[in-house]
This record gives C-alpha cells, sequence and structure tokens, in this order.
C-alpha cells in the first residue's frame, strides 16, 4: 500500500492544501497587503524548493501534482482560498487529525515540513516599522498562529520554531 492509499480522499485533499492554509494563517495574523504579498510569494517558492525533502507525504502530493502542486496558489480551486482564517486553521486541524488516523513514520517528516512553511512565511517580511525598516521579522501574532498550527497539525511541544 503506497502512502496515498492510507487516506481518504477527503483526507488527502486537506494533506495537500494544508501547507498553503498554514502559510495563509500566518500570513493574514498582522500587516497589510503588501506584507501579505511578500509572504505569500516567499510560501509559493518555498513549496516548490522543499517538497522533495518534506518526507514521503510531501513527495506523493509533488508527484501527484508535479510541477503545478505550488502554483494552485491562486487558482481558486482550492478549499484554502477561504476567506476566513478560522476555515485555514480547521484544514490544518483535519490534516493533523487525517496524520493521527493514518501517518504512521511519515507524518512527522510531514509535520516539519508545514510547520517550516508556516515559519518562512511568519519571517519573509518585517511587521511595523517604516517601509520595512525597524520591524520585528516574526510578529507577536505570527507567533501565535505558528503556535496554532503547530497545535492543529497534533505536535506534542507547540512552542518549538524554526524556518525553511
Amino acid at each position: 500500500m503506497g502512502i496515498r492509499e492510507r487516506f481518504s480522499l477527503a483526507e488527502w485533499a486537506d494533506l495537500c492544501a494544508a501547507p498553503f492554509a498554514a502559510g495563509m494563517y500566518v500570513a493574514t495574523a498582522s500587516g497589510g497587503q503588501l506584507q501579505y504579498t511578500r509572504e505569500m510569494t516567499a510560501l509559493v517558492r518555498a513549496v516548490r524548493r522543499s517538497v522533495a525533502h518534506g518526507g514521503p507525504i510531501a513527495e506523493a502530493i509533488g508527484q501527484e501534482f508535479g510541477g503545478r502542486f505550488a502554483n494552485k496558489l491562486g487558482t481558486g480551486e482550492d478549499a484554502i482560498m477561504a476567506h476566513e482564517r478560522g476555515e485555514m486553521l480547521a484544514l490544518v486541524q483535519r490534516a493533523g487529525t487525517a496524520l493521527e488516523r493514518a501517518g504512521g513514520e511519515a507524518a512527522p517528516a510531514y509535520r516539519r515540513w508545514v510547520y517550516g512553511l508556516a515559519a518562512h512565511v511568519a519571517s519573509a517580511a518585517r511587521d511595523g516599522g517604516v517601509l520595512g525598516l525597524g520591524g520585528r521579522t516574526v510578529a507577536a501574532a505570527e507567533q501565535a498562529a505558528l503556535a496554532a498550527i503547530s497545535a492543529a497539525l497534533g505536535e506534542r511541544d507547540s512552542s518549538r520554531s524554526g524556518t525553511l
């Protein structure tokens, strides 16, 4: 049985969308439109370069979508395009639940990958300051969003930090 077959269609869809939902959740935690745009651009680039290093689940997702995986962002095709932050976090929570049920030994690498993408988004643009100068790299609201992402993914220690 391949990694894909361990999950239902709905669970697989959530696992595919969770990296983007987690990134969007962090990107919408604070800042304005310019910061959001910078952070989402950083997310797409990070997904493209990291999918091969995200463990068996991320690799299977990457193979399924080929080069189109990171381009899904902005197409309007996914549930992650929801405008409600609660929906974004709920999607990540469903992915975490699927990992608990069927992720096995592949689950920790997937959790680290999704959390790493979210942490990368948090540090992609400065918050506050003037014209990006003097602001904080990771705002308090983004730190709280990262803790929520970690908990939603089923991490036991939601205080960890890190980036890609």
